[in-house]
């Protein structure tokens, strides 16, 4: 199928205030109110939505994320119909022990089969 024919979209927005203004402009309850007509129309045309959550291990402009952040906009956009959350290591700070303690705060509130993760091996501990 041509990249126009999939059934599956995606919608970004980021556990951090800060990214979220810099990278779409808005703040990340804005970015809900801008993704729920999209996700409304993808529903009544049977197109999946997987939903992206940038800075889930730091941020270039405010530091650390709180791990209640990443939880909170990840259950907001389940709720709101993404069948699947992809979490991003998006400036590469994170460590398997950091990552570890994220999803065990998380993954009692989302679903595992629904979580996807972005990472990388910058400290070479993959």
């Amino acid at each position: 199928k041509q990249w126009y024919q999939r059934r599956v979209r995606g919608i970004f927005t980021a556990a951090s205030e800060a990214f979220c203004k810099k990278n779409i402009n808005c703040s990340i309850k804005e970015s809900y109110e801008r993704f729920a007509p999209t996700i409304e129309l993808a529903k009544k045309n049977n197109i999946t939505i997987r939903g992206y959550v940038s800075c889930v291990a730091g941020c270039p402009y405010q530091g650390d994320v709180s791990h209640g952040s990443v939880g909170e906009v990840s259950q907001k956009l389940l709720e709101m119909g993404c069948s699947e959350i992809s979490l991003g290591d998006t400036i590469g700070v994170g460590t398997p022990g950091k990552i570890n303690e994220l999803l065990k705060t998380i993954l009692p509130f989302l679903p595992i089969e629904n979580v996807a993760l972005h990472m990388h091996d910058t400290y070479g501990q993959a």
